[in-house]
């Protein structure tokens, strides 16, 4: 059986981990082949047994100087290595900034992280918070956005908080897949790195409203919005489940 490895060390947010593997659990129910969802911390990346068994690896959001932090230098080669040969990857905002070739993040507030990252899936900058300097809150949905995003014909609302845009690229390898409406940038990417693939997505087009309690003060504001269009991020999240596992 292969297996769906969700990163779930240091700097993971624990709501983004529970909302990836929940829609995981949901969205697997529709394929024909098994698979089987572990998560997996920074020694086991490290060691890199896990590569054999492996369909797709899943990096939540959370706080990519952590995850660069943990993995290193050791931890990227195998992740790297693992989707040059044909696997496939899927980062989730600090999953998405830290699969580009640098990070700006906050430039000149108080949580700035800038650099190089080792991934480099995407060649360019994973720059934000895309919708705003100055909104995103550590811990908590304070600075949280419905995001507006448009794929394929479709438009809906996502969850967002602290994302990233990508610049511009010419690379044949790269894919623009959803734009922010009322950016016009891209909101989410398909790189192709050797023979595998990286799917990196600025929005949590994995947070279902099902795992949200509508009574949360810090989302009260954009709950309505992010339930109304829940039927339209489902099929986004099939959509792109599909191609990372087809």
């Amino acid at each position: 059986m292969k297996q769906i490895y969700v990163y779930s060390d240091l700097g993971v947010d624990p709501d983004s981990l529970i909302h990836t593997i929940k829609s995981l659990q949901k969205g697997l129910a529709h394929f024909e082949e098994s698979y089987r969802i572990q998560r997996i911390g920074a020694s086991s990346v490290i060691n890199g047994a896990w590569k054999e068994t492996a369909a797709l690896f899943v990096m939540p959001g959370g706080r990519d100087i952590f995850y660069l932090r943990e993995l290193g230098a050791l931890g990227a080669d195998q992740i790297r290595s693992f989707v040059e040969a044909g696997g496939n990857y899927l980062g989730i905002c600090a999953g998405a900034y830290f699969a580009a070739s640098a990070i700006e993040f906050e430039r000149g507030g108080e949580f700035e992280v800038m650099g190089s990252r080792p991934l480099a899936f995407f060649p360019g900058v994973a720059s934000g918070p895309a919708l705003g300097l100055g909104r995103y809150a550590i811990d908590s949905h304070r600075g949280a956005e419905a995001a507006l995003v448009e794929w394929d014909s479709q438009k809906g609302h996502i969850y967002y908080n602290g994302g990233p845009t990508f610049s511009t690229s010419s690379s044949p390898n790269v894919e623009v897949l959803a734009r922010y409406v009322n950016l016009e940038s891209p909101a989410l990417l398909s790189c192709q790195f050797g023979k595998g693939k990286a799917l990196l997505s600025g929005v949590h087009f994995e947070y279902s409203t099902h795992n949200f309690s509508p009574t949360n003060p810090d989302l009260h504001r954009i709950y309505p919005l992010l339930q109304r269009d829940e039927e339209e991020r489902e099929e986004l999240f099939q959509k792109l489940l599909l191609r990372v596992l087809k």
